[in-house]
């Protein structure tokens, strides 16, 4: 049986797309607590709640980037910075209904405007219940009249941006926010500041968070959004949190299996690939990356698959495997997509011939502590031993002895019926016997 991607959320600064608000308090506990220069942070605290949730990985990856908290404190220092010293007072503690008032009192006052978004979204990004309270006192038509009124002004496109995100995390406001033209402001705010890097990561947050809701999935499809977000790849590629979010966004959309044929007509996996090019130290976009791979590959055709390695799929993998140090994360979604890819038996030799049988072990051997990542790798190489090349390959690499080492371990289980599968398969491989 195939390994299906079933990813659920991702969280990233600033934002939240969850499809349970009531999960949402933990996660940030753990963001809070856990952020801080030095390690990344495992697939399991950070990046994706929910889809990772087999992942264990006691071994975390040192980068060079920032950590959640420090690039989230770099993103409220440029809007305090920008915020204009005049302007009517938003008093602290200030409710909900008077801050909307304020808003509604005029529209076209910037330093107002702002400062009423600013105590907003400090309000909705860690309470849930405050988003229904913004959304049911008018909130949604307040924000966006401010980026009708303030369409020159980058600091209120961004921060709106930002506050509707947030609204979005909840699966029925997502819909209000596009029926009263939060969509469509958005789209105007991307086009209007293309090379402001913090308009641009807020258009992407808020498409990203959309892209979680079916309904508003089909309409950011209908409406052009994805190119958006592709040349937002292309125009930022030193950007990090652009590049995340974007494939975030990508994410979203691979995961509704009736957009699977346009996720490949539209080009995303050429940006994709672009960006874990661009950023090849970023293991939570690595992983989602991947994941976006393994998406396609099981929905996905033979043909789809086919076109998947013409678009250079497969070194991507095999590069991010190669050097995932045992990551948990990336080595999870790099076996899982390998496995899903080798489901069409045509294709089994160009994955030989990319060197993905020698990484695969080495990445199950540096994983050896983590069961999720073992099950999807042992299957991905019973899928390969039908292939003589990877046969012969796997046994001079020493997958015999893998597999054994594995069952040691997990001597029962999902993990314990793959290997012994795979182990079965070279057994039969040995003794010159055919696999039906």
């Amino acid at each position: 049986m195939a390994e299906e991607p079933t990813p659920k959320a991702v969280r990233f600064p600033s934002i939240v797309v969850d499809e349970d608000d009531k999960k949402n308090t933990e996660l940030e506990e753990v963001i809070l607590e856990g952020a801080g220069e030095g390690p990344a942070f495992t697939s399991t605290e950070v990046a994706v709640k929910g889809q990772f949730a087999e992942v264990r990985s006691s071994t975390v990856r040192k980068t060079k980037r920032k950590s959640l908290r420090s690039t989230k404190k770099s993103i409220r220092k440029r809007k305090s910075d920008a915020t204009p010293k005049h302007g009517r007072f938003i008093r602290e503690g200030a409710s909900v209904d008077d801050i909307i008032e304020n808003m509604k009192s005029d529209s076209s006052d910037t330093a107002l405007q702002l400062r009423c978004l600013l105590a907003i979204e400090r309000l909705v990004e860690t309470d849930a219940r405050k988003r229904g309270e913004v959304a049911d006192g008018g909130g949604i038509e307040a924000i966006i009249d401010a980026m009708k009124e303030c369409k020159a002004q980058r600091d209120i496109q961004a921060s709106s941006c930002w506050v509707l995100s947030n609204l979005c995390r909840n699966y029925e406001l997502n819909e209000r926010v596009v029926l009263k033209g939060g969509l469509d402001a958005t789209l105007e705010a991307a086009a209007a500041f293309h090379t402001s890097e913090q308009v641009q990561h807020a258009c992407l947050a808020l498409f990203c968070n959309m892209a979680l809701n079916g309904e508003t999935l089909k309409k950011l499809v209908d409406t052009n959004v994805f190119p958006v977000v592709l040349k937002a790849i292309k125009n930022f590629p030193e950007n990090e949190w652009i590049q995340f979010t974007a494939v975030q966004t990508v994410q979203n959309l691979a995961n509704a299996k009736e957009h699977i044929d346009y996720l490949l007509q539209s080009g995303c996996v050429p940006s994709v690939i672009e960006s874990m090019q661009a950023c090849p130290d970023h293991d939570e976009l690595l992983q989602s990356s991947m994941w976006i791979f393994s998406c396609m590959a099981f929905s996905g055709s033979d043909e789809i698959r086919a076109e998947m390695i013409k678009q250079g799929v497969l070194e991507q993998i095999r590069v991010a495997l190669a050097d995932s140090e045992g990551h948990g994360g990336v080595c999870f979604t790099g076996c899982s997509a390998l496995s899903n890819i080798a489901r069409t038996d045509s294709l089994l030799q160009e994955i030989v011939d990319a060197g993905l049988v020698s990484v695969l072990l080495n990445a199950l051997r540096e994983c050896i502590e983590d069961e999720s990542v073992l099950r999807v790798g042992c299957r991905a190489l019973v899928l390969l031993l039908d292939n003589d090349a990877a046969a012969k390959e796997c046994k001079q690499k020493g997958a015999l002895k893998l597999c054994e080492d594995v069952l040691d371990k997990f001597p029962n289980g999902p993990v314990s019926v793959e290997a012994k599968q795979a182990l079965k398969l070279q057994k039969m491989k040995d003794k010159g016997c055919a696999i039906l």
